[in-house]
């Protein structure tokens, strides 16, 4: 059957999720936080690709300068970081009741990209956060991925150091 092709990350997660049955699917309030979160990583990654330099673009470049990454760190991600901090639950560390939902896979990969650029920065105050990075950091599919022991490879780190780091 021709089909066309998926594209745009928050597209092919979802599909990942349906096929794989961590959609949240089986739980309208699972299901519903699972596409919050994906959007909520879309939105940080998007805010990260327009005030962080990469591997391929440094401050000065496109829309890249001093005043987006100030912005980036002084007020797009603390906001989203705090409000998925309220979004945590404090003794599981789960955005959902499986605590491993497309949505939470993916988010955790884009949390892990503000991370390697800062960690303290990015756990300051954020407790239920902390909890649910290193738990999905902690799952045996993740170090091989983060080990580069997986099919796919390894996950490297994209954005690097700017003028605030």
């Amino acid at each position: 059957e021709d089909k066309p092709p998926v594209a745009q990350a928050t597209a092919i997660a979802s599909v990942i999720g349906k096929l794989a049955n961590t959609d949240g699917g089986s739980d309208i309030n699972d299901y519903a936080m699972s596409n919050m979160l994906l959007a909520q990583a879309e939105d940080m990654y998007n805010a990260l690709q327009k005030g962080q330099p990469t591997l391929y673009a440094k401050i000065g470049s496109g829309i890249k300068t001093d005043a987006t990454h100030a912005e980036l760190w002084e007020v797009t991600l603390p906001h989203h970081l705090d409000c998925l901090e309220k979004l945590c639950d404090a003794d599981a560390g789960n955005f959902t009741s499986t605590g491993s939902t497309i949505g939470e896979m993916f988010l955790w990969g884009v949390i892990h990209q503000v991370v390697l650029l800062d960690e303290a920065f990015t756990f300051e105050n954020r407790p239920n956060l902390r909890k649910y990075y290193e738990r999905i950091g902690a799952m045996e599919k993740t170090r091989e991925v983060l080990e580069g022991q997986s099919p796919a490879g390894s996950m490297a780190q994209y954005f690097v150091a700017g003028p605030l780091h």
